[in-house]
């Protein structure tokens, strides 16, 4: 998958996750290659704002 293709499928699949402020949700990415890679901002930065939690403590 291109870059491009991948930030559009991530964006759509949150955005179902949460569609009015009634909503909850949790977002797990379990792919490091978005904290160790250059565009996994790019990626991330895309999304809307939520709290991001980088451990599983």
């Amino acid at each position: 998958m291109h870059l491009p293709a991948a930030a559009v499928a991530l964006k759509q699949g949150v955005g179902r996750l949460i569609r009015s402020e009634c909503d909850v949700g949790a977002v797990a990415i379990c792919d490091r290659r978005l904290l160790t890679r250059g565009y996994g901002e790019e990626l991330l930065s895309g999304l809307p704002p939520m709290q991001r939690v980088q451990s599983r403590e």
